[in-house]
């Protein structure tokens, strides 16, 4: 796993392919939140005691202090808490503008991802709006979990 290498970003709608150093430093606990796109999913940490969620994740629960806690594959969706608009290009071929964003995961609202919106234009992103998880794939085992709007309601 990284942590201070270069990885590659894939070039889409929103991320354009360059290369940046990321560099989560990734431990034990959140192996599967990092590399959970691999699936298509987003992983987050749930208490196997009292089913609480938890972001990042802890050793034990933050509700209950059970030790009995794992990754547990969420819906991946989530509503936009907030958002900004970043006009600096922090790196030579990032394309701007793009979308930071706070989203509150559907199983538990009180969680805060941040992340990036992408395939979506800068004026259509409203806080409230629904999204979904739509995992990069950054290299080395390393998935970003990105969202994009979600364009109709799944049954």
């Amino acid at each position: 796993m990284p942590s201070n290498e270069t990885a590659a970003w894939v070039g889409r709608a929103g991320l354009p392919a360059l290369k940046l150093p990321l560099g989560p430093e990734i431990n034990e606990l959140e192996t599967a939140f990092w590399s959970g796109g691999q699936d298509g999913g987003l992983y987050l940490q749930r208490c196997h005691t009292c089913g609480a969620w938890a972001h990042p994740p802890f050793p034990r629960c933050r509700v209950c202090k059970s030790e009995d806690v794992g990754p547990q594959r969420a819906s991946g969706r989530g509503t936009v808490y907030s958002f900004t608009v970043n006009h600096q290009p922090w790196a030579p071929d990032l394309a701007v503008p793009y979308i930071i964003a706070v989203v509150a995961p559907e199983e538990a609202p009180e969680l805060r991802l941040y992340t990036n919106i992408v395939e979506a234009g800068v004026d259509e992103i409203k806080i409230g709006m629904p999204v979904e998880v739509d995992p990069v794939d950054v290299g080395d085992g390393v998935w970003l979990p990105v969202f994009r709007l979600r364009r109709s309601e799944q049954v």
